[in-house]
């Protein structure tokens, strides 16, 4: 069952990080990213601080509304998938300016924990074959409990079987999950989640922010200039 105050901690965290954060224009965090486009115009408007933070906003309202979630597996898939929207999006963006692979990895790898999540909610393969599995929380088993388990699937699981298409691991998955009633999945802590993936969110936003070069290829790409001369309120 899912606990009122785990999501009103998740909020908690959500909104104090993205939408209290203090930044130099006193912007929400996604936002703060116009702050990068300042000095090439005076009138124009940069789409990707709205882009991010439409994102942004929409996990916000979904987590003050969950408490009706009673399953742990409904509120992180959709909680999850939200993250995953706002993730793509990031993701979009490095890809555009050229952002090395491996690049600030350990404060990146968020993106790819969600991004794997993600991809087992769209996609579970053989997981669909299984009995009534049973969802835990990251940390939530002694080590002995989990012994007993048949089959135990975590991020490390995840890794294996779905980060890409093998049709020789998708036999094994067969192998290993159908008509199996003794499987758990380990979520991952939601709180260390958010907090993570916050910071990986920062850590973004300043990079774009403190490297002039991927400001003018973004600015070029992304500002219409002169939007607020004849901007009517």
């Amino acid at each position: 069952m899912m606990k009122k105050e785990l999501i009103d901690n998740i909020e908690n965290i959500f909104s104090s990080k993205m939408f209290e954060c203090e930044t130099e224009s006193g912007e929400t965090l996604m936002c703060s990213i116009n702050e990068a486009f300042d000095e090439f115009h005076e009138n124009g408007h940069n789409c990707l601080g709205c882009n991010l933070q439409d994102q942004a906003g929409l996990i916000s309202s979904f987590l003050s509304s969950a408490d009706s979630y009673y399953s742990e597996i409904h509120f992180f898939t959709v909680y999850n998938m939200l993250l995953y929207l706002l993730t793509e999006r990031i993701l979009e963006i490095k890809k555009i300016i050229g952002l090395p692979q491996g690049y600030k990895e350990n404060d990146f790898s968020v993106f790819r924990e969600i991004k794997l999540w993600a991809n087992f909610l769209k996609h579970p393969k053989a997981f669909i074959l299984t009995h009534h599995p049973r969802y835990v929380f990251e940390g939530e088993l002694l080590p002995e409990e989990i012994a007993g388990i048949k089959k135990y699937i975590q991020l490390d699981y995840l890794k294996k079987y779905y980060s890409g298409e093998d049709k020789n691991k998708y036999k094994v998955l067969v192998r290993e999950l159908r008509n199996n009633e003794n499987v758990v999945v380990e979520l991952p802590n939601l709180e260390r989640l958010t907090n993570e993936f916050c910071e990986a969110c920062r850590v973004f936003i300043n990079v774009i922010k403190e490297n002039k070069a991927y400001k003018e290829i973004l600015n070029d790409l992304t500002t219409l200039e002169n939007f607020y001369e004849d901007y009517e309120i």
